[in-house]
């Protein structure tokens, strides 16, 4: 009797203090689609040292007298061998950019110090004392610390590496972070693609881009005939005269690119007025590269403009900071269009381009992910807003909101990795908001076509690999039909197993792909009672209705 009251009071004491907010007990996903961050979860183990040597292994050095771990959470890397580092497997993915910020507290030389060896493909990185922040593409699955120069010794209290892309934050207490694949890029094969925009007229004093290079020599863009933009051996070029030039790649003054997706910015204090455009082309020479998110301006960006571009993608464009106004953005082209042979210019200056070969890119991380903006869908064409027409896009069509949601044109997908906490459940419960119109889609899906929750193609719900599932319907009324009215409805799966998953992806099974949007995403460990079930459809009903 004593274990029964004990239990009841524990329930009851749960939905109480749970009353007016989503049950979290036993939460292990929640995906808000609020925002999108540009930097993924922490990489690093133990990377301010606190834990001493764990985590952290050498195996060349036993035991590692090079290496010391003092008490004040820092570690220093010393003269005494030749063969001086520490390491951790397995925390990178090749040819994924990451961001490193790592804290020099000492150092008996300033160059050749600290690199990360392999790691990055960074052959040396700042090794002055403090706080550094670099990026790089990681060519090895491993990350070193090393000390390189004999007698030389380092001492380092921190390190961080986090994937640098969109993501989704978990607002659980976990980081089962949803990285975003819904961005459009216009790739060019180098042979005879290009966007011809013809004489547009417009003055330069900035421009912003995303560009994918296929190699580190390709041709980026023509102004004028004597102004251009070219990548020649990793090194972004200025052809013509570019008074007071500043060149940003993702938010840092440098003019090294690789073959990652990287936001360019460059500026020059006079107008460069151009009356030649062309993008992936130069004189009779073409560029293989993709790009997105071409914007021009008749102002100059400062270094705080840039990282405002880079960190928020379109908070410039749509004046949310920053020191330029809308009237200074006199071209814009999102080249998010998906199909056809204009590449519409949303400024409103009319530049439209004709595209002659190149094609779209879809399902892109990094570059400004559509399924966190609103945009127009017309005849197969994703329109972005008209910064001069909110609710609009460059033709007048009223945009479809994405309404605090991840708003999936067809194209696109989330992409949470696979993690102990998701693994682990066996009877288990998801819950997400869906505004659809369409009757053809797969809401969760794991690895293969034979993993999937929320499927539908006949009016019901059917779930693959998935445990024995009860489905509820805008609280705990047992309902498995999705309902196609285009509003917003509550749908709950209870009896999930997720044991032998080892992806989990938002949409992306083929033929079945998300066209709607999605918020609200909650995976619980445990089944939730009918109490607790409409108590998440209720404390979020306000903002779905």
């Amino acid at each position: 009797m004593i274990n029964v009251i004990q239990n009841t009071i524990g329930a009851l004491a749960r939905r109480a203090s749970t009353a007016a907010s989503i049950i979290t007990q036993n939460l292990q996903l929640w995906l808000g689609f609020t925002k999108a961050d540009v930097l993924g979860a922490e990489l690093v183990e133990n990377g301010d040292f606190s834990l001493g040597s764990d985590d952290w292994w050498n195996p060349a050095l036993t035991p590692p007298n090079s290496v010391v771990f003092n008490a004040n959470n820092s570690v220093t890397l010393t003269s005494v061998d030749s063969n001086v580092y520490i390491r951790q497997s397995n925390v990178l993915d090749i040819d994924t950019t990451y961001s490193i910020t790592y804290t020099i507290d000492s150092a008996s030389a300033d160059i050749n110090v600290l690199k990360l060896v392999s790691s990055l493909g960074i052959a040396v990185i700042p090794t002055s004392n403090g706080t550094h922040t670099v990026v790089g593409t990681a060519i090895s699955t491993t990350l070193y610390i090393e000390r390189t120069s004999n007698g030389v010794n380092a001492t380092i209290s921190n390190i961080s590496i986090k994937e640098v892309s969109q993501f989704a934050p978990d607002k659980s207490t976990n980081t089962n972070n949803a990285k975003l694949f819904t961005g459009k890029a216009l790739g060019f094969d180098g042979v005879n693609d290009l966007v011809d925009l013809s004489n547009p007229n417009i003055n330069l004093k900035s421009i912003c881009f995303w560009v994918n290079l296929d190699t580190t020599s390709e041709q980026i863009f023509n102004l004028t005939s004597t102004h251009n933009i070219t990548a020649s051996s990793g090194v972004i070029t200025l052809v013509g005269t570019w008074s007071n030039s500043n060149i940003y790649v993702d938010g840092v003054a440098t003019t090294s690119i690789g073959t990652t997706p990287k936001r360019v910015v460059i500026t020059t204090d006079t107008n460069i007025l151009v009356n030649d455009l062309e993008f992936a082309k130069i004189g009779s020479d073409y560029g293989a590269l993709s790009l997105a998110d071409v914007q021009i301006y008749d102002a100059e960006l400062s270094l705080p403009d840039a990282l405002i571009d880079y960190n928020n993608p379109n908070d410039l464009v749509f004046n949310k900071g920053g020191s330029v106004a809308l009237a200074n953005l006199v071209g814009y082209w999102a080249l998010s269009e998906g199909s056809g042979s204009i590449a519409y210019d949303s400024s409103g200056g009319g530049n439209n381009g004709t595209i002659t070969g190149a094609t779209y890119d879809d399902k892109q991380p990094t570059i400004p992910q559509l399924g966190m903006m609103d945009w127009s869908n017309t005849s197969g064409k994703t329109l972005i807003e008209a910064p001069n027409n909110v609710g609009y896009d460059i033709l007048g069509n009223a945009l479809r909101l994405r309404e605090g949601g991840f708003n999936l044109d067809g194209s696109g997908y989330g992409s949470i990795a696979s993690d102990a906490t998701l693994t682990a459940i066996t009877t288990g419960t998801i819950q997400f908001w869906l505004k659809t119109s369409t009757t053809k889609f797969s809401v969760l899906n794991g690895q293969t076509s034979s993993e999937f929750i929320g499927q539908t193609d006949s009016g019901v719900w059917t779930d693959g690999n998935a445990g024995t599932i009860t489905a509820y319907k805008d609280g705990s009324t047992a309902n498995t039909s999705p309902v196609y009215d285009g509003d917003w409805h509550f749908y709950t799966f209870t009896g999930v197993n997720l044991s032998t998953w080892t992806s989990f992806l938002i949409s992306n099974l083929t033929a079945f792909e998300l066209d709607c949007i999605i918020d609200e995403l909650l995976i619980y460990s445990d089944v939730l009672t009918a109490t607790e079930i409409d108590n998440n459809f209720n404390v979020s009903s306000a903002t779905h209705s």
